[in-house]
């Protein structure tokens, strides 16, 4: 069995990464990151404790359902903002450690991790919303569509990028045993 030391986590911390490694162990073409792109979010009001309150006062939908689905709807929408928010400050921290020298690869892979999360929970609550609009307007649950085949339109793209982290994540070999013991 491997013990890491404390000793050990100080010394990788102070390790130095060349731009081959960033390449290799973050992503291809990191080493040429020099700006963080993800533009910053506005405030948004407090959606999830209004919706709670509405329907404490009674301003709600007859169809308690809809109620339900309009919280399912809420926390992944928060969750996405929160999450990118996240994923942007970490990003950011990478790409200011650039300018002192210093390769924050840790950095850099927490904002893909918080990014991931983001797209995941964008596409639950799209998911979500369309399920209510369909119950509200009394359509058939069956036929939701989010997107048209081909539109490109922003939830097209996240549907893309969705299914791609879902089949990476498929496609990794599994291991009985972690390599630490």
């Amino acid at each position: 069995m491997y013990k890491v030391h404390l000793r050990h986590l100080r010394y990788a911390a102070m390790v130095q990464l060349s731009p081959e490694m960033l390449n290799r162990f973050g992503a291809p073409e990191l080493s040429l990151l020099t700006e963080c792109g993800a533009m910053e979010l506005p405030a948004f009001p407090d959606y999830l404790s209004s919706a709670i309150w509405n329907h404490i006062r009674g301003v709600n939908h007859p169809d308690e359902a809809v109620l339900h689905l309009d919280l399912a709807f809420l926390r992944p929408a928060v969750a996405a903002a929160d999450e990118y928010n996240l994923a942007r400050a970490d990003l950011l921290r990478f790409v200011e450690g650039l300018t002192s020298g210093r390769r924050l690869l840790n950095a850099y892979l927490s904002s893909v991790r918080h990014f991931e999360q983001c797209i995941g929970s964008i596409w639950q609550a799209a998911e979500l919303f369309n399920r209510m609009a369909h119950r509200v307007q009394g359509l058939d649950l069956k036929k939701m569509t989010l997107y048209k085949q081909g539109d490109n339109s922003d939830l097209e793209r996240i549907n893309k990028l969705n299914n791609v982290q879902s089949i990476s994540m498929r496609s990794r070999p599994s291991r009985r045993r972690l390599p630490f013991g």
